[in-house]
């Protein structure tokens, strides 16, 4: 079993300084947005409560990835066939999975609760047996998540597999269930406003929950952290046995394929060259689940926000939060002044990721077939970002109108240039990432879209280039209301959409798909 997980992990890392130390890069700069999130909420006296806070958000995120990507990565691999022509029994295979599947829901984990750790320890220096409890809790937080949300994935693909609709159904289901737990949250989070850790204040209401035992294990509760590793551990061995005695019949019912039994030759339908590779990039983007659902998410959470303050308004949103109304009368925050920065708002949730990002990587073993067509690069370049086009503009448009109605402001039309160029511009930034970070030789499509360099450094990156604006804006003391600030917000990216589209298209990137063969 861990000769088969080393194995992978050894295919995903190829020895390679330079990628060892973009991977070494990634990694400091997600721990170190997330720690000055945790020194922040530390500083504001929140030390305390940080690492139940970090645990919640960790749960959460784990049950989120664990929906949406348990269907590729414990069943429907391409190399399943070859692991089974291997010196190995299946069983040790199906472990193998299950522990390749942990591995890298504790990524997320780690992800969040190591900075939380780390601040805790900073700001109230706890005892020595602090750390060895804090390692065992982070190995146990995403087995629970991780359990529940490979069920629930699981049992969507399987019901989704034989029907005409399936990708649309599926997607649906994903999309009400990451609703349902967040809406969970928020109900949470309500249960006990005002308190100095909302979260952690409605999930300690609930007796004998997780977050309950994690606090009272970090608080030097022995049983409370035996009940936890041990709950954990005979949770995760049933999931192993059972996974193991239905693997199979799983792993066909979701990776069987609907048929129809009247098909008849029809009419052949011409198109022209670029008309058929549009077909195609739509085609390959909304016949993968995991792809549509990652890269759709700010778009959701835009349409979220937008109606949340379509309906509700900015004052009752403050006070959902926490923030009473004597609290929003002293801050004096007025429609002016939010008018000013929803144009950025907007635009990062738009930027947030790509579909351009994993579009070289998902073509895998077909990327061959693709150079060979009698069209310029910049043709295939093109119909890779116009899916980025079709799937973010019309969402933005809409909440853009969602909020110039609520929010009447001289900057209306900012609500729709800026999150228009920088879609243009994120779209720009992730094929040439992809193209510079490229994963051809995955197995499973969560290996592209979740796990791959180039959709991590996008994501990253188009975060960086949507606060910078707004970040020398508060450096810079300027007042609100300057138009010359949104305009160079807006012409800048501009600029740089249409140097690094050259680029692609008639400098470096030309034969870059080539090369890559």
């Amino acid at each position: 079993m861990f000769k088969l997980t080393v194995l992978y992990y050894r295919s995903m890392l190829k020895p390679s300084l330079s990628r060892y130390l973009l991977i070494g890069f990634i990694v400091v700069m997600m721990f170190g947005s997330i720690g000055i999130q945790a020194f922040m909420i530390g500083l504001s006296g929140g030390a305390a409560a940080l690492p139940e806070l970090f645990f919640v958000a960790a749960t959460f995120l784990t049950l989120i990835t664990a929906i949406s990507t348990s269907s590729k990565q414990l069943f429907g691999f391409r190399d399943l066939d070859t692991q089974l022509s291997w010196p190995f029994s299946a069983r040790t295979i199906v472990a193998s999975r299950v522990l390749i599947f942990y591995v890298s829901e504790l990524a997320f984990s780690a992800l969040l609760l190591i900075p939380a750790f780390a601040v805790y320890a900073y700001f109230l220096v706890p005892e020595w047996w602090f750390y060895a409890v804090a390692l065992l809790l982070m190995l146990v937080t995403p087995v629970i998540p991780s359990i529940i949300g490979s069920i629930l994935g699981s049992l969507l693909a399987i019901v989704t597999a034989k029907s005409r609709f399936g990708k649309a159904i599926e997607f649906a289901g994903l999309t009400l269930i990451v609703a349902a737990a967040i809406a969970l949250n928020f109900i949470l989070n309500r249960a006990n406003v005002g308190g100095e850790d909302a979260f952690l204040s409605a999930a300690e209401s609930l007796k004998n929950t997780p977050a309950v035992l994690f606090s009272n294990a970090l608080n030097g509760k022995p049983s409370s952290l035996l009940l936890l590793i041990g709950g954990s551990a005979a949770l995760f061995a049933l999931f192993s046995l059972a996974l193991g005695k239905v693997f199979f019949a799983v792993n066909s019912a979701i990776t069987s394929k609907r048929t129809n039994a009247n098909y008849t030759l029809g009419t052949v339908k011409q198109s022209g060259a670029f008309t058929a590779l549009i077909a195609k990039e739509l085609k390959m983007y909304f016949g993968s689940t995991i792809y549509v659902f990652n890269t759709l998410f700010g778009v959701i959470l835009a349409l979220a926000v937008a109606i949340a303050v379509a309906v509700l308004g900015v004052d009752k949103i403050f006070v959902y939060f926490g923030v009473s109304e004597s609290e929003l009368a002293a801050l004096n925050i007025t429609n002016v002044q939010i008018g000013y920065f929803i144009p950025f708002a907007l635009a990062f949730f738009a930027a947030m990721s790509p579909t351009t990002s994993a579009t070289i990587s998902i073509e895998g073993r077909r990327l061959e077939t693709l150079v060979a067509l009698p069209v310029h690069t910049s043709r295939i370049y093109g119909a890779k970002r116009l899916v980025n086009y079709i799937v973010y503009i019309p969402p933005m448009i809409i909440a853009g109108i969602l909020l110039a109605v609520r929010l009447p402001s001289e900057y209306t039309l900012f609500y729709f240039l800026i999150p228009l160029i920088y879609i243009l511009l994120s779209a720009e930034i992730g094929l040439g990432v992809n193209l510079l970070l490229p994963k051809l030789n995955w197995t499973t499509e969560t290996q592209v879209v979740k796990q791959s360099a180039a959709v991590v450094v996008t994501v990253f990156a188009n975060m960086i280039i949507c606060c910078l604006p707004i970040v020398l804006f508060l450096i810079l003391g300027l007042d609100i209301g300057d138009e010359k600030f949104l305009t160079l917000s807006f012409c800048i990216p501009a600029l740089i959409t249409m140097v690094i589209a050259y680029v692609l298209n008639f400098g470096a990137g030309k034969n870059r798909l080539r090369d890559l063969l």
